[in-house]
């Protein structure tokens, strides 16, 4: 009969990476999901409520309307460059007469239609409460900061 022995130490490698891989697999999960967006949660300075920012992957108009409909207090934008990026972004935000964004009143924010008769208070009250982030990544956007209006 031959008996096997096994050093402590040659398992302890395999043990270890066995571990790191446990605990690093949802986070790698997570990531590989490909989600679009990331969510920020701040408290508003006046009415100390919780506020939903939500990071997009991109200047999507699908993407901003999407976070909006299910009810996001602002957007932070990435990688701003210029005015153009700014202005797309606030066109999709914001109703008429601030933005060009579409109207829908069977969504989650107007109540799936029940609120209907109020859609223009609704409108009215969604461009003065939606806040944009813009980030600004690099020497390119710094240097278009002024001419897209963002302050630091």
């Amino acid at each position: 009969m031959t008996s096997i022995r096994l050093d402590s130490r040659a398992l302890a490698v395999p043990v270890l990476v066995a571990a790191a891989l446990a605990f690093t697999a949802p986070a790698l999960r997570a990531q590989a999901t490909g989600s679009p967006v990331g969510l920020w949660k701040n408290i508003d300075d006046e009415s100390k409520k919780p506020k939903a920012l939500i990071r997009v992957s991109e200047n999507s108009e699908k993407l901003i309307l999407q976070c909006l409909e299910l009810g996001a207090d602002g957007i932070v934008l990435p990688f701003v460059q210029s005015a153009d990026d700014v202005k797309r972004a606030a066109d999709a935000m914001f109703y008429p007469p601030k933005g060009r964004r579409g109207t829908c009143t069977v969504t989650r924010m107007t109540g799936y239609g029940a609120h209907r008769g109020q859609f223009l208070e609704h409108c009215r009250k969604q461009n003065e409460r939606l806040v944009m982030v813009a980030q600004i990544e690099d020497a390119a956007g710094a240097a278009g900061r002024h001419e897209a209006g963002l302050r630091a």
